[in-house]
């Protein structure tokens, strides 16, 4: 899997708490299990539910903004790295 070395490493994990350093890493066994996951869940399109949830973490926007006040804060979203993999996968399928 040639996308496994294009994620970068150093992303914070979503729920689930996989890191794309963790998929990188996981060695050659680990990529042909997880190959076979794939194409299962292709197969049979389905997504596991779990890689539908994100982690909310604000962000300090900076400035002379004051933080104790919720509007000087920004919301980004964590996904599973697993769900941004798979997904990547299908879009390079599909198009």
């Amino acid at each position: 899997m040639d996308k496994m070395q294009r994620l970068t490493p150093d992303k914070f994990p979503g729920p689930d708490g996989v890191t794309n350093r963790m998929l990188r890493s996981g060695g050659e066994k680990f990529n042909t299990i997880l190959h076979e996951v794939i194409a299962t869940l292709w197969e049979h399109q389905a997504q596991p539910s779990e890689w539908q949830k994100s982690l909310m973490q604000p962000i300090y926007n900076g400035g002379k903004k004051p933080k104790p006040d919720p509007a000087s804060y920004r919301g980004i979203y964590l996904s599973s790295a697993l769900a941004k993999l798979f997904e990547g996968i299908i879009i390079k399928r599909l198009t």
